[in-house]
């Protein structure tokens, strides 16, 4: 008997909280994560949601 492997998709999704974090700052944070991840959400003033 043989078994089937199927490859099950894994979600991941990272919420990411600076407060008092200079805005200057908080755009440099959001071009890394855009590096990092297809999915940026920004969550103004200083959060962000990543999932991939």
């Amino acid at each position: 008997m043989t078994a089937d492997v199927t490859e099950q998709a894994v979600r991941t999704v990272i919420h990411v909280h600076c407060p008092r974090l200079p805005e200057d700052m908080y755009r440099q944070l959001l071009e890394q994560f855009a590096d990092l991840s297809p999915v940026t959400q920004v969550l103004p003033p200083t959060a962000a949601v990543l999932s991939h």
